[in-house]
């Protein structure tokens, strides 16, 4: 996985990890990007469209957190 996270910048790379965080505590529900991106820490970073930016838009945000379940689920 650290490779495919290694595409990102820092702070992108941090949202992505708070995400698998979340995930490791609360279950697969804490990978809905809509609902992650308004609660805190990863509410912090910006708005919708300031985090979005930072994986490159909100279609390559979308892929990153898909290419990450989809890790998360390889068996």
């Amino acid at each position: 996985m650290l490779g495919s996270v290694n595409q990102y910048g820092p702070r992108a790379r941090a949202i992505l990890i708070v995400l698998l965080d979340k995930y490791a505590d609360f279950g697969p529900g804490q990978l809905s990007i809509s609902e992650a991106l308004q609660v805190p820490p990863i509410s912090e970073q910006g708005n919708v469209m300031e985090i979005a930016e930072l994986f490159g838009g909100a279609p390559r945000m979308k892929q990153a957190v898909e290419r990450l379940q989809a890790l998360l689920y390889q068996g």
